[in-house]
């Protein structure tokens, strides 16, 4: 079998609703979703003179967890009805942000801790579905290299 896979840059409903109806359409099930949104946008302190404001805030969780939860509610219905051996499987993309509070990363850590909550509810919730929430590890992808560089911005903030 062949994955499909969509993207989206933002929390577009509409977007998801069609990628879950045209993996229907083209495989006749839904047996896995990836979820892997991530942006690090804003990377600023919580409370610095120059702190993102709350709709930088909103924007980052729109991306970060509330196009997950669009997504699951697209999909959980054909999800429920796959017939692949040991059930569907959702994967939650992770990082260590999720528990590790780096200066700087509010909102990254925070959308990736409120995350990992959700995998936890959402597996709770749907014991028929596999859930499980990984972290990769520093990833080469854009995300990744500015997690780097900022992780040594960070580092020399503890360090001063």
């Amino acid at each position: 079998m062949q994955p499909y896979s969509q993207s989206a840059t933002r929390n577009d409903f509409t977007v998801i609703s069609s990628a879950v109806s045209q993996s229907k359409s083209r495989f006749g099930s839904l047996d896995a979703l990836v979820l892997n949104a991530g942006t690090l946008d804003p990377l600023t302190r919580i409370a610095s003179p120059d702190a993102a404001d709350l709709d930088q805030w909103r924007r980052h969780f729109d991306t970060n967890f509330f196009s997950l939860v669009s997504a699951l509610q697209v999909a959980t219905p054909l999800l429920r009805e796959s017939k692949a051996p040991g059930g569907a499987r959702v994967v939650f993309v992770s990082s260590g942000a999720a528990v590790g509070g780096t200066g700087g990363w509010g909102p990254y850590n925070a959308g990736k801790a409120a995350m990992n909550s959700l995998a936890r509810t959402y597996a709770n919730e749907e014991p028929n579905i596999v859930s499980v929430a990984f972290r990769p590890g520093v990833v080469d992808t854009d995300v990744g290299q500015t997690c780097s560089s900022s992780f040594v911005r960070s580092l020399t903030w503890v360090l001063l």
